[in-house]
């Protein structure tokens, strides 16, 4: 935790328009899932709004659509604002979760790896949920947690710090056959039950017993598909396992070729991609197996989302609900002849992100449908301390967040930096033949990587590395072609060098200028 000595605590940014403000103000339904009943507020302004977080895992832009999950588009996509240029500044699970927990970089928060995962996570008695808790809300968790946090606390089934309610998943993870803590006691679920619908049905119980309640609700809803396993009963063995009704839905969907996959010349790209074969044709058939599974198994989240909101709007709490849908990190489908996860190609980076306001805190006309702004998983933290209007504080300290609300986005505030560049940054202990450390930039122009480690194939361990590639993202989408190195003494050989000191600026970089006091490596974040 980086705390400052200058102040006594840290304000989360204020709310950036007057039409939120006045929105704020007309709540009068009360906020949280709670009886209705007059405000308790002299002023007639409202309590914050319950907020719930829906986040699955390794869920790819492609699988983010109205076919594939028609209840999540029209309940909160169309009805709110679609991030459309949203990326996760460590594309691997827990490093991902870390970030949005705190607000911060890994390089602030210290998880930037999934193993060991929560060890690593500086100060973890200070995340987003006890600072909810310290605003008076009540705080909830279902599903997925970082990585190790079972091994790190003392009670493998006890509650995260922050959390009222607990309903974890515990190891060995599974779509059948499944453990979960219930509030600290280790609870085996029937074999015929799925993960999926369990999570959903605790779910929707937290919010019913809460219809009583005075306190605003923060529910998060960890999902674990569209995650592969290992074993799965039926058609989908080996890859996510959907529930039982929907294994065969997308059997004949057609499996996406952008012009990335199994991409034919990789003679620009970093030693770990150009030593990779082409895809054979069990490979090519692998990945068609696990992305139809993927999108079955999506099902049981999109009808999860709808049950939720219904109990949200059961209760009359759906005009002072937030509604966020995110993923943790893409998935490689075959781009660049990849499988998998972490590298900083788009795949990996870009995931979903729409988040619907209750009508009264948009301003008139709607919240906006989308945005192309550069925006980050940092950002989750702050723009929910803005709704909750709390604070990233515990009475032990305060962290600074590295990263910005994006209310102003969704109420039409034009402030926002135009060429925002977002930190991307690993530093992989467990082996699979990638990168094994590396810092980059994205902007929406240009992705610039810098790989200091990489495995090397003869030893099978990692070994010091200077090896870059840098994209044009609005001339190559598809990152078919590095234009690193540039010829010395040109613009764009000027321009690289500008691009590597933003990279190593961001590499250390803590809060935002005009927010944060002055941090110790003199580096703001963007």
């Amino acid at each position: 935790m980086q705390t400052s000595e200058a102040r006594n605590s840290s304000k989360a940014p204020a709310l950036h328009a007057a039409a939120l403000s006045a929105g704020l103000a007309l709540l009068v339904a009360g906020s949280a899932v709670r009886a209705q009943e007059p405000s308790a507020d002299p002023a007639g302004v409202a309590p914050p709004p319950n907020i719930v977080v829906f986040m699955t895992d390794d869920q790819a832009m492609n699988s983010f659509r109205p076919e594939v999950m028609p209840r999540t588009t029209q309940l909160i996509a169309d009805a709110g604002t679609v991030f459309r240029e949203f990326v996760v500044s460590t594309p691997l699970c827990c490093p991902s979760r870390a970030t949005y927990l705190t607000g911060q970089y890994a390089h602030n928060n210290g998880v930037v790896s999934n193993d060991p995962g929560y060890a690593d996570l500086r100060d973890k008695e200070s995340t987003l949920p006890a600072w909810l808790g310290n605003a008076g809300y009540h705080t909830a968790h279902i599903g997925k947690f970082l990585h190790g946090y079972e091994e790190t606390a003392l009670d493998p089934a006890a509650p995260a710090p922050g959390f009222d309610e607990w309903h974890g998943m515990l190891r060995p993870f599974g779509y059948y056959g499944f453990d979960l803590s219930s509030n600290g006691t280790r609870v085996t679920h029937d074999p015929e039950s799925y993960l999926t619908s369990t999570l959903t049905n605790k779910a929707v119980r937290v919010v019913n017993r809460g219809a009583a309640s005075a306190e605003p609700l923060f529910l998060s809803v960890a999902y674990w598909a569209p995650h592969g396993t290992r074993h799965s009963p039926g058609s989908c063995d080996r890859a996510p396992a959907p529930a039982p009704g929907d294994r065969h839905l997308f059997e004949k969907e057609p499996f996406p070729r952008p012009a990335s996959f199994d991409e034919r010349d990789v003679s620009d790209k970093p030693s770990f991609v150009r030593g990779l074969p082409r895809l054979s044709r069990e490979q090519v058939k692998a990945l068609k197996h696990r992305y139809r599974c993927t999108l079955a198994s999506l099902q049981a989240v999109d009808r999860g989302v709808e049950r939720v909101y219904e109990a949200f709007d059961a209760a009359g709490e759906i005009d002072n609900t937030v509604f966020i849908f995110t993923s943790d990190n893409g998935y490689y489908f075959g781009e660049h002849r990849l499988n998998g996860k972490s590298l900083p190609y788009e795949e990996a980076i870009r995931v979903p992100l729409a988040i619907r306001l209750p009508a009264a805190l948009q301003p008139e006309g709607g919240a906006v449908r989308e945005t192309s702004a550069m925006t980050a998983n940092i950002d989750l933290a702050p723009t929910i301390l803005d709704l909750a209007g709390a604070e990233a504080c515990t009475p032990d300290g305060c962290r600074t967040m590295d990263g910005r609300s994006v209310l102003p986005l969704m109420l039409g505030d034009e402030a926002w930096p135009a060429d925002r560049a977002i930190l991307l940054e690993s530093q992989r202990n467990e082996l699979d033949g990638q990168s094994c450390r590396y810092r980059a930039i994205r902007t929406t122009e240009v992705l610039y990587a810098e790989h200091a480690s990489v495995l090397d194939p003869r030893t099978g361990e990692c070994r010091r590395a200077a090896e870059i590639e840098r994209y044009d993202l609005a001339a190559d989408p598809f990152e078919l072609e590095s234009l690193y190195p540039a010829a010395p003494g040109s613009p764009e050989k000027r321009y690289e060098r500008e691009l590597e000191d933003r990279t190593a600026a961001l590499a250390t970089c803590a809060g935002m200028p005009g927010r944060d006091p002055q941090p110790t490596s003199g580096s703001y974040c963007e």
